[in-house]
This record gives C-alpha cells, structure tokens and sequence, in this order.
C-alpha cells in the first residue's frame, strides 16, 4: 500500500509541475491571469485547506495518515490528499484545483475526449456522479483507480489496493460532494 501511495504522491506531483507551497492570495491572481499554457485567466486558485473540506469520511475506513496537502501560486494548482486503510485494503482520494492548466489537465482530458486514448493507458471512459471520468481495475491484485473532472477544473481521483472491487472505489469518489466542489469558483 504504501509503495502504491508513494508512486502516486510522485506521479501527481510530476504532474502538476512540481510540489511546493506558498505565495500570496495576489501571486495567485496573477499566476492565474498569466498567458500561455498555463492556468486560465480569471479564476481565483482554491487552496488546499478549502480543498480539504471536500475529504470524505469512508464508512469502515480509517485515516492511515493525515491529509496532506500544498498551495503552489507561482504554478497556480492546489492539491489534498488522504489515505485510507480497511484491514488489507488501502484507499486514497486526492483532490486538486488545476486552475484549468491545460498543462495538468492534458493526460486526462486526452482520455476523456478518446476511447483509444483511454485505451491506450489501459483505462475505460465513464462517469461518476454525472462527471465525465476514466476508470482502471486490475482484477488481480484488485487494484484500481477512478478519476473525474469537474467543472474543467477540479479532479478528484481515487487509487485502491487490495480492494473488493472498482465499486469500492467508484463509491469513495462518489463521497466526495461533487457538485458542491464543482461550483467552487
């Protein structure tokens, strides 16, 4: 579990440009009124500890760690996360406010626009509490991974290890308020 929650933690780290936390609410504004590739003029980023509210409590799981989370504004991207465990079962929900970083957004937005994109990183298209979103499950060692997006902004994003099955999962991002972090502005 631990091995899969540390390879996540990088890959969402690589992801989003780099971790790090800082800066001011007006670096934000900034960060975000930037041109170029990077997130999209107009928005003002959510900070992580807002983003914190939005971790659901799962019945049965325990916190295996406490939320940890960063605010970088000189990149303009916010992420939670928590791990969870239930006897061998391991969960873990991340949620981030890409500022519409099309930089953060791309890998997943490719997937949600394609079949074969999402084929080709061996995932399936589908969708979570009416959110457009990519699933994976790997019957053994029942692993899986469930990521949505809302609003052109925000993912949440839940990886299980050693659970019953994807609805395990499914069920974990369906706890996340959805539509209330999707009206986040």
């Amino acid at each position: 579990m631990k091995r899969l929650i540390v390879a996540w933690v990088l890959v969402a780290t690589i992801a989003c440009g780099g971790a790090g936390s800082g800066g001011t609410a007006g670096e934000a504004g900034a960060a975000a009124g930037s041109a170029g590739s990077g997130p999209a003029a107009g928005l003002t980023l959510v900070p992580h500890t807002t983003l914190e509210t939005y971790l659901p409590a799962l019945p049965g799981w325990t916190f295996e760690y406490q939320p940890r989370g960063d605010t970088d504004t000189s990149e303009g991207y916010a992420r939670i996360q928590v791990d969870y465990v239930r006897g061998e079962s391991g969960m873990s929900i991340e949620i981030v406010d890409t500022m519409k970083n099309p930089n953060v957004l791309g890998p997943l937005t490719a997937m949600l626009a394609s079949d074969a994109a999402a084929q080709q990183d061996g995932k399936t298209r589908t969708t979570v509490g009416g959110f457009p979103g990519v699933q994976e499950w790997t019957p053994e060692p029942r692993n899986g991974e469930v990521s949505v997006l809302l609003a052109d902004r925000f993912t949440v994003r839940a990886v299980g290890s050693t659970v019953p099955d994807l609805n395990t999962i499914r069920a974990a991002v369906e706890a996340v308020d959805l539509k209330k972090l999707a009206g986040l502005k």
